[in-house]
């Protein structure tokens, strides 16, 4: 054929036709052995991959049976990268790709106009009343232990502290409570009889003014729980590195000065960081009972 010329239908039809139940013998694979592909190394133009985009789109709405041929060739068959797991530059590299596909504009409205009204449509009625194929099911110890080697490394947290910055950035960060930290201080305060409701307050409201993580109201004790990162603590960060902690870190000073002045300064406040109740939470613990003792006195 000559250059720039296509190929008619017809043609096509009978080039596949005649290529049908043919396969390359052992002395062609042998000769093919080693050869270097001809398109090896080369990428198609951006008005090729539109033109093919087109056509695959173009073909597949035009002939259904033909997406229905492909999906039966591909049943059974196992991706080619099943069992490989995914390295943390690759991960990061595909979050940067994600975000720098989402930032057009023209992306995002091109998504939102294809996703109207999918929620009330025919194809998600289906669901409705039927239990989830997860239900009942557990992941594998294999399974669970993957996905804490993945959430240890630094790079996952980088990435995920970057996701709560922007959340903060955006107000779209839901207030935190009950965090790891305090459910231990509460467990230990709870072994030791201390009954929640009568003794102490979980989540207390100072003078309608802010929330207290831990309140002793007959003992007038304020208990905090401060998250190292985000409160920023002096012995793990010389500095804050960001404007959250910078806020944290004066939100704190705020709280302080007005729960000491309240009452003509009859309240105590006792702040714990994350890193000394994971430590040891004993002592965390017998430190707010020598404040009870001698407020008992």
């Amino acid at each position: 054929m000559k250059k720039g010329s296509k190929m008619t239908l017809e043609q096509r039809n009978k080039l596949s036709e005649s290529h049908k139940g043919k396969k390359l013998s052992e002395e062609q694979k042998e000769k093919m052995k080693g050869r270097i592909p001809w398109n090896k190394g080369k990428r198609p133009s951006n008005e090729t991959i539109e033109k093919q985009k087109q056509t695959h789109k173009t073909t597949l709405l035009a002939h259904p049976e033909i997406g229905k041929k492909i999906s039966l060739a591909n049943k059974g068959k196992t991706s080619w990268n099943k069992g490989i797991p995914m390295n943390a530059s690759s991960k990061i590299k595909m979050a940067e790709g994600v975000k720098k596909a989402w930032s057009n504009t023209e992306l995002r409205k091109k998504q939102s106009e294809n996703h109207k009204g999918f929620h009330n449509s025919t194809k998600t009625q289906f669901k409705k009343g039927q239990t989830s194929w997860m239900k009942g099911k557990h992941f594998s110890k294999e399974t669970i232990n993957k996905i804490r080697q993945i959430r240890s490394t630094p790079e996952y947290r980088e990435i995920k502290r970057k996701q709560i910055l922007a959340q903060f950035k955006s107000n779209n960060f839901p207030n935190v409570q009950n965090t790891k930290p305090e459910r231990q201080l509460k467990e230990e305060l709870l072994k030791r009889g201390y009954k929640e409701g009568e003794d102490f307050i979980h989540q207390y409201k100072f003078m309608d003014k802010f929330m207290c993580d831990f309140c002793f109201p007959k003992q007038k004790i304020i208990i905090e729980v401060d998250g190292d990162y985000w409160h920023c603590n002096p012995e793990i960060y010389s500095s804050p590195k960001n404007q959250q902690q910078i806020k944290g870190i004066n939100k704190d000073k705020g709280k302080k000065g007005y729960i000491e002045k309240a009452d003509n300064g009859s309240w105590t406040l006792l702040r714990f960081w994350e890193n000394d109740i994971n430590k040891n939470v004993v002592e965390c613990a017998d430190k707010i009972e020598e404040v009870i003792r001698e407020r008992v006195k």
